[in-house]
């Protein structure tokens, strides 16, 4: 997960920063960091929940170093990541019961390790808004990454 965070947060600083050669501003506080152009804004850092489309599983941490936001003259997309030592199967439940009936896309399990993925919104229309949790565990400790991403007029 630590890779896809790291490239999405590569990619989303170079998307902000295309073409912007002016109104350049970077603004670091409360364990954020922005970048702000006349194109839109790039934060690094604390998740805010409010704009992830999904709740986050009671109790986990935030990876403050594994969240992104950007927001744009036409579109607003944000991903985090969060920590919890609670086992795969009690992460699972929880999001089968909060995300929609048929949002669940995958769940599988490799050698010790379980995956699932829970998807709400059109994936095929890139103009639509789109949530998707992403539920990694092992022995130990579970990885969920939400990303959301608004619709675009």
């Amino acid at each position: 997960m630590r890779l896809t965070t790291a490239l999405l947060a590569a990619s989303l600083i170079a998307l902000v920063g295309c073409g912007a050669k002016t109104n350049q501003d970077s603004t670091t506080a409360g364990g954020s960091t922005t970048v702000t152009t006349n194109q839109g804004s790039v934060t690094i850092g604390k998740a805010d929940a409010s704009k992830l489309g999904a709740p986050v599983y009671p109790g986990a941490a935030s990876d403050d170093n594994g969240s992104v936001s950007i927001a744009g003259a036409t579109e607003h997309a944000a991903m985090a990541s969060f920590k919890t030592s609670d086992d795969f199967d009690k992460v699972y439940q929880y999001y089968k019961g909060q995300m929609p009936s048929g949002s669940e896309k995958l769940k599988m399990a490799a050698g010790d390790t379980q995956t699932a993925m829970f998807v709400v919104g059109d994936d095929k229309n890139p103009k639509a808004e789109q949530t998707s949790v992403q539920i990694q565990g092992k022995a130990g400790e579970t990885d969920i990454m939400i990303t959301h991403k608004d619709a675009q007029p």
